[in-house]
């Protein structure tokens, strides 16, 4: 054999081990995956099926409901109100109740970055 079919020889064997890990790995990461979902995979089914079966019964009461689409964070409700307004009202309510002791580790913070704040008031 000349030295051009032995290189011929070592690459393709090289290849085929190369495919065999990659096939390896790929069989490993799907069995992971089995063993992690399996629990959840007659939830999922049942999920599917109620999708699927119940998707006529929800576009007739949406068409019923004036064909709008509720969005939890967006547009306006039905009394014309900003949604949106409302939800970053309710989550920002509570950074005006913070205790004494984080607007004082807020302060350390601030000053130990070099930005200056005024003292804190109770």
């Amino acid at each position: 054999m000349s030295t051009q079919d032995i290189e011929l020889d070592r690459r393709s064997a090289s290849g085929l081990l190369d495919v065999l890990i990659r096939a390896s790995l790929i069989l490993a990461m799907v069995l992971l995956c089995y063993r992690i979902f399996s629990p959840f995979l007659t939830l999922m089914v049942w999920a599917l099926i109620l999708a699927v079966t119940l998707y006529p019964l929800h576009q007739s009461l949406a068409a019923r409901m004036g064909g709008k689409r509720a969005s939890g964070l967006g547009g306006k409700d039905r009394a014309g109100d900003d949604t949106r307004a409302q939800a970053r009202e309710t989550l920002l309510i509570p950074i005006n109740y913070q205790p004494q002791a984080v607007r004082l580790c807020a302060m350390a913070m601030l000053v130990s970055s070099g930005t200056t704040t005024s003292s804190p008031s109770a």
